[in-house]
């Protein structure tokens, strides 16, 4: 409903839902982070498949106790030009990153002002971050690189999708 140039959004009836009072970053303050660079791994074929997509950073928060719970965010370089054909050598330099965020780590992004505010200072203008700008800025902020560069033990050196 519209009223003298307002806009007024109704829940039709539902509750709001609770706000917390706990401060998201601090619940991941004691979590590791880690970041995977996806061309890197010995599964790249199967992991990077498309072609508007020719680089992946996956960022990970993993909880301190082995196998818990982690949430993860990725930074994906994507080609513009539209050719659906690998992309050009400039695109490879000065590719477009874009950061996902899934639902369930959406509170954990606010743990990551530091990441955020590096982002930004690396994208500076019409600056369009390197992946080895954002590998070098992770690392300067204490990420740990958990990139599996080779296979488990029996496994194919490359994997390549069906």
């Amino acid at each position: 409903m519209t009223t003298e140039g307002t806009l007024t959004l109704t829940n039709r009836g539902a509750p709001p839902p609770p706000r917390s009072t706990v401060d998201p970053r601090a619940a991941y303050e004691t979590w590791h982070r880690e970041f995977i660079i996806v061309s890197q791994t010995w599964y790249a074929p199967s992991a990077l498949p498309y072609s508007h997509v020719f680089e992946e950073i996956n960022l990970l928060l993993r909880e301190p106790d082995p196998g818990n719970t982690s949430v993860e965010f990725l930074l994906n370089w994507h080609d513009l030009s539209n050719s659906g054909r690998q992309p050009a050598a400039r695109y490879r330099t000065a590719g477009v990153p874009r950061l996902e965020v899934f639902s369930e780590a959406w509170p954990a992004l606010l743990a990551c002002q530091d990441l955020l505010t590096g982002l930004s200072d690396l994208a500076q203008g019409y600056h369009c971050p390197t992946i080895a700008e954002v590998t070098f800025l992770l690392l300067r902020l204490g990420w740990s690189d958990v990139t599996q560069r080779t296979p488990p033990s029996g496994m194919p050196h490359s994997h390549k999708p069906e």
